[in-house]
């Protein structure tokens, strides 16, 4: 969906769908400011993309000739049509004009403005490139990025160091998808708000303590011991250098190798 929204932007006219669009749907309006509240779900979907897509698309103004002077989002202030309603009869310019109506001999050229509003137009204005207007995607070499455009509705998290332990071909998903929840603490142990009507100790050892994680892991007498240093293990345990500075991950690392 992004990328068709991108190819309307760029009015990539090699494509028959993108021109039916900009000469059918479109017609005088720009796909920046047109309404969004008619025509197919497919339609209004790609239309409330609008707005997160543009923060990644940047404006270089040339000559003027292809970007519309209120409706295309060009200035900092985004279009200046929807902060400035009255702005093309203050600036005595038309709704529907070039940017480069305001351009000549490769500099800015407005008419006199006497509104105090519109003076902010003039106040934050990009710089004029030479030759003609170019509309591009913040990339590397300018062209839509899918990768990008996909990290925009989903921002990366934190990257963590228990990654390969679940992802991988040869990973089996319904082990996956339990050793997660196990780093994680979402297991369904009886500590948890929604079990503790059960109110019954540990089934696996006769302790009598509340069934945790910690005590599954590392103090349940059902489980042989684990070598693993935890701040409720037996101190003169034995365990590998590696494991012995990685407390609960170290153990699940252990029995994840273990499990094949």
């Amino acid at each position: 969906m992004s990328k068709h929204l991108w190819a309307v932007i760029k009015q990539n006219r090699n494509s028959i769908w993108v021109d039916w669009v900009i000469q059918i749907r479109l017609r005088d309006c720009s796909i920046w400011t047109v309404k969004d509240n008619k025509g197919a779900w497919g339609w209004r979907k790609m239309l409330s993309l609008r707005h997160s897509l543009v923060s990644q698309i940047h404006f270089c103004v040339g000559n003027g000739d292809s970007i519309s002077l209120w409706h295309d989002p060009w200035h900092p202030l985004g279009p200046l049509i929807s902060r400035f309603p009255r702005g093309p009869q203050l600036t005595s310019t038309g709704h529907l004009d070039k940017l480069s109506v305001v351009i000549k001999d490769g500099q800015w050229n407005w008419p006199m403005i006497t509104d105090i509003a519109c003076l902010e137009i003039t106040y934050m204005l990009p710089t004029i490139s030479e030759g003609q207007d170019i509309i591009s995607w913040k990339s590397k070499d300018g062209s839509f990025n899918t990768s990008t455009a996909y990290e925009l509705f989903h921002p990366p998290g934190p990257k963590v160091i228990w990654s390969s332990l679940l992802m991988g071909s040869f990973k089996i998903p319904k082990n996956c998808f339990i050793l997660w929840l196990a780093i994680m603490g979402r297991l369904s142990t009886l500590d948890k708000p929604w079990l503790h009507h059960i109110g019954a100790p540990c089934i696996m050892c006769p302790d009598g303590v509340p069934e945790t994680h910690d005590h599954l892991l590392f103090s349940c007498s059902f489980f042989p011991p684990l070598p693993c240093h935890h701040p409720t293990a037996d101190p003169t345990s034995m365990a590998p250098p590696e494991l012995a500075t990685r407390g609960s991950m170290g153990v699940i690392q252990m029995a994840w190798k273990a499990c094949g």
